[in-house]
């Protein structure tokens, strides 16, 4: 996350930031990875990143308490579990982050799977406290009918409190849930990607983000 304070913008602060954060980074990954704000969006394309895909923050005052979940079966996560979701998480995200997933439902948080009696585990994802609001995500799922569940459950826990939820513009039944559920489109983003980006990720199985600062 990268943020210069009103009064300072302009010196070429945020880039000489930015060009010390890309030299440590570049010998160590082949690709960089950010998420933009429409403002920061030009900086970065001269520093030559590369729009990925867009998203938007949804956020909710007082959300429409959802109807009872319907499908696969909804429960806390378990240590049995860390293989499969894991594995879901690999192929929605594109690199393995399992540990900084981890580390978020260790927070005060709930974390909860989705599980269909056929396939197994389909889907997980957390509810986190935050200083203004509580955020859901990551989310993560096999397809809508496996994320819904565990969404609407999390919407319905708190529904009178304020909640941000970032979702990938791609992923259409995500944000028609997010509509349907009282949340309002907040502010656009776009990730971007410096290097060979040879693991994109599948936005469609994201149903929600970790977070703009943290992918």
């Amino acid at each position: 996350m990268v943020l210069v304070h009103p009064e300072a913008r302009r010196r070429g602060i945020g880039r000489a930031l930015l060009e010390h954060c890309i030299a440590f980074l570049q010998p160590r990954v082949t690709c960089i990875k950010l998420d933009a704000t429409p403002l920061g969006r030009t900086l970065y394309e001269k520093l030559g990143f590369k729009d990925e895909w867009t998203l938007q923050r949804w956020e909710s005052r007082r959300a429409k308490i959802p109807a009872k979940p319907r499908g696969g079966r909804v429960r806390q996560w378990k240590s049995e579990d860390t293989r499969a979701m894991q594995a879901l998480d690999q192929a929605a995200f594109g690199v393995n982050r399992w540990r900084m997933v981890r580390r978020m439902a260790r927070q005060p948080a709930r974390s909860l799977v989705g599980q269909s009696p056929m396939r197994g585990i389909n889907a997980f994802g957390v509810l986190r406290e935050g200083a203004r609001a509580h955020y859901l995500g990551p989310v993560v799922g096999e397809s809508i009918a496996a994320a819904e569940p565990l969404l609407r459950t999390f919407v319905g826990t708190l529904p009178w409190q304020q909640m941000f939820w970032d979702i990938p513009d791609a992923n259409t039944d995500a944000v028609e849930l997010a509509r349907c559920l009282g949340f309002a489109s907040q502010r656009p983003l776009i990730r971007m990607a410096l290097g060979e980006n040879k693991w994109p990720g599948k936005p469609l199985h994201i149903f929600a983000l970790a977070g703009p600062e943290i992918g």
